[in-house]
């Protein structure tokens, strides 16, 4: 699972490992080099399913990857300040293998 919101701390709750070298949205907004090395991970690790806070932009080639690869399953309001509606998009089966 890619968390693509300040969440750092889901990976660690929900037992998950972080496909990317970041923790968090703000280590990669707005450094083009953190986003290639985030993309480079997303493609080697290929995680089943992606959450996204629709308050936090996306970078082009996140994006382009969520609509090539991923659907729109579900979204969560998380209770609280600080964090948007979470987005949660599963892997098309096409995308799985290839």
């Amino acid at each position: 699972v890619y968390v693509w919101a300040e969440l750092p701390w889901l990976y660690a709750a929900a037992d998950l490992r972080n496909p990317s070298p970041y923790p968090a949205v703000y280590h990669v907004w707005p450094d083009e080099r953190a986003q290639a090395r985030v993309m480079e991970a997303l493609e080697r690790e290929r995680p089943a399913a992606v959450l996204r806070d629709r308050d936090k932009p996306l970078f082009p080639a996140l994006e382009e990857l969520l609509a090539a690869s991923y659907v729109r399953v579900d979204e969560v309001r998380p209770p609280g300040e600080g964090v948007g509606t979470i987005e949660v998009y599963r892997r098309r089966p096409e995308a799985v293998s290839r």
